[in-house]
């Protein structure tokens, strides 16, 4: 019978790091966990210590532990490799700049080495508002989260999912300060891009539907909150493991729908 693994080779690793990366997109994050966890052990075999593939792979998995609520294992990851870039004497690469993630160091880093339109500028300017966001500083996050989408429109094609991201963004804070008017103008303008450049069942496009519910639903609107519901669910029962997080959420909120309606 034959092996159909990859070879242990570092150049294998691409292979491993790019199925990690799809696995992560879609949400399907232990899976996602072990190919990154096979990259980091492969690289590290391989390749020299402070080598900058072996610290995105740390960085990888330091993501997917964040996003499973595993903060404490998330930080120690970062950490790693952040450590690994400053032994090495590469804190000053774009590299570290995004190892500084959601950090203002980030953005200073990224401005002495980038022009002032890059996309990774962005990127640092989205990643703070992220973190505004969440600190309830809603009108320095719209700042960044402006700037950010600003430095997008000039640097990336008008369909870009990362302008799709700014909007959602803007319109996530517009969410946080009862702005719904505004806010339901950001999330259709994010949704009219994914569903014009993702495919159909992508995640974001469900998400993206689930946000415009979240906003008709404190409209008021319940008729056409479930409508956007009804579509975000069945868009995720095709691209989400049946016991993932979202899809217990979107029955959530149509069973709150439907207690409004009465049924």
């Amino acid at each position: 019978m034959t092996d159909a693994r990859p070879p242990r080779t570092k150049d294998s690793t691409a292979v491993l790091n790019n199925i990690g990366v799809l696995l992560h997109d879609q949400r399907k994050y232990k899976e996602a966990e072990e190919f990154h966890r096979k990259t980091l052990e492969i690289r590290e075999e391989f390749l020299p210590p402070g080598h900058i593939d072996i610290t995105c792979s740390l960085n990888n998995i330091g993501n997917i532990l964040h996003e499973q609520g595993k903060f404490d294992a998330a930080l120690e990851y970062h950490r790693r490799a952040l450590q690994m870039h400053e032994d090495f004497r590469i804190s000053d690469h774009l590299a570290c700049a995004r190892l500084y993630d959601s950090h203002q160091q980030a953005l200073r880093i990224c401005q002495k080495i980038l022009s002032s339109e890059h996309p990774d500028i962005a990127c640092s300017y989205n990643n703070i508002g992220d973190v505004l966001h969440k600190q309830g500083k809603y009108k320095e996050a719209h700042e960044h989260h402006f700037q950010a989408l600003e430095i997008r429109e000039k640097s990336l094609p008008a369909d870009h999912p990362r302008i799709a991201d700014s909007l959602n963004n803007i319109g996530s804070v517009f969410e946080s300060q009862k702005n719904y008017t505004r806010a339901i103008n950001y999330y259709q303008r994010a949704l009219d891009i994914r569903e014009k450049v993702l495919p159909v069942i992508h995640p974001a496009v469900a998400h993206s539907l689930n946000n415009i519910g979240n906003i008709l639903n404190k409209q008021g609107n319940y008729v056409e909150a479930l409508e956007y519901y009804t579509k975000a669910l069945e868009t995720q029962q095709k691209c989400l493991p049946s016991n993932h997080p979202d899809i217990a959420a979107c029955y959530n909120n149509i069973g709150i729908i439907l207690k409004h309606q009465g049924n």
